[in-house]
């Protein structure tokens, strides 16, 4: 009896690690870029915060892609850039439910961690130049503001307000998409025809104590930091 009992336990192990190994097609290991902020994105009937990862060797390259599945281990730090090692397990797909990944990622460790340098635009930022050229202090001066989560830029005109996607973002450069902004009419002298133009596109950018310069063919923008 004993004997019996045995043998069908060594059975029930063979057919557990069969059942374990099918399941699990095949594995391998990869590095990506985590970035340092999470975005919103549609996930089936709704919306999620998700990683957003470049897959490149070098961050500075390569495309950035909305990452919807979990990294089992992974611990996400808000504003440290992080490159990870990661394995890919691709799994037997009848034993995956209809609404899950096929694929399952867990973390193994970081290999690079760093402040996110994007982040370098957080805050409200007020123009202090246009072109080199400084203007009357009763003239409002544009504003901007990037929404990092809805990725998202944001701001007065100096009379309207305006808002538009941000459709890229770099660690040198942000491309912008078409700004819509309220219409209500401005009964002060403002700046705003000289602002749309040098918002316009992809711009380099530049951050530094508290001084950002933005620059496409149409012009340069210098802000300076109002508030957090």
């Amino acid at each position: 009896m004993k004997k019996f009992a045995n043998l069908f336990s060594i059975a029930f192990l063979l057919v557990f690690l069969s059942a374990c190994s099918n399941s699990k097609l095949n594995s391998n290991s990869t590095k990506i870029w985590v970035s340092g902020y999470k975005v919103v994105a549609s996930a089936g009937a709704g919306k999620s915060m998700v990683y957003l990862v470049n897959k490149n060797l070098d961050y500075k390259e390569g495309n950035w892609e909305y990452f919807y599945a979990p990294i089992d281990g992974f611990s996400f730090e808000e504003g440290v850039l992080k490159q990870i090692e990661m394995t890919e397990e691709k799994l037997d797909p009848s034993t995956v439910p209809a609404d899950a990944s096929s694929i399952q990622y867990t973390f193994v460790k970081d290999v690079q961690a760093f402040p996110d340098p994007r982040l370098k635009l957080k805050g409200k930022w007020a123009i202090s130049k246009i072109n080199g050229e400084t203007f009357d202090e009763k003239i409002e001066m544009p504003t901007m503001e990037i929404d990092f989560n809805q990725l998202v830029v944001s701001g007065s005109d100096g009379c309207n307000q305006y808002s538009g996607k941000v459709l890229e973002l770099t660690a040198s450069e942000i491309q912008i998409g078409e700004l819509a902004s309220t219409k209500r009419a401005c009964l002060k002298a403002d700046i705003s025809h000289l602002f749309y133009p040098a918002m316009k596109g992809k711009l380099t950018y530049e951050e530094k104590n508290g001084s950002l310069i933005l620059k496409n063919a149409s012009g340069e923008l210098n802000f300076i930091l109002s508030s957090k």
